[in-house]
């Protein structure tokens, strides 16, 4: 419920709210007739956020956490990474420290060639809380991250958990080193 509700960002030389279209995950992807080919400011939602919250939004109306799906290319600018940066934009637009601490960004990487050899661009250390970075065009990890949990085992709180999660299968612990 609220502004969020059925709402994505585009992402462009900023990042623009839009809403998804239809009941289903199939009608909203075919109503969504967009093609934007740019950059990733993934600090534009972030600055959109505090835009909003000064609207009169509560903090309780927005949500907890992103997945920023990009092509390899997360715009970073300055020595601070993506997720300092943003966590920081949210700090100092009024979002209270129990929301920033908490607050979860998926960077998930679907690397291509059209900007010449792909390359990672890791954010952080896997210990981050908060943080997690895939690859590749598996959503299964995406699902677990978002809260699903496995075998017992909480949803991993970052990189590094959801790696060991990931590696936690009946096959591989049986491979003995």
């Amino acid at each position: 419920e609220g502004p969020f509700k059925n709402a994505f960002y585009e992402f462009s030389s900023g990042a623009i709210l839009r809403r998804w279209n239809g009941k289903t995950p199939l009608e909203r992807l075919s109503n969504m007739n967009r093609s934007t080919v740019a950059g990733t400011d993934f600090q534009a939602v972030a600055r959109d956020f505090v835009n909003i919250k000064r609207t009169g939004v509560d903090e309780s109306e927005f949500p907890t956490g992103i997945l920023c799906v990009s092509d390899g290319e997360f715009d970073r600018s300055g020595k601070e990474s993506n997720f300092d940066s943003f966590l920081s934009t949210l700090r100092n637009g009024g979002f209270s420290k129990n929301f920033v601490d908490n607050f979860k960004v998926v960077l998930w990487d679907i690397p291509n060639s059209y900007y010449g050899s792909p390359t990672l661009k890791f954010e952080d250390f896997a210990d981050r809380k908060g943080l997690f970075h895939i690859g590749g065009f598996d959503p299964a990890a995406v699902a677990f991250i978002m809260g699903s949990e496995v075998k017992d085992r909480p949803a991993p709180t970052n990189s590094e958990e959801l790696f060991e999660a990931a590696m936690d299968q009946q096959l591989l612990n049986k491979i003995t080193v």
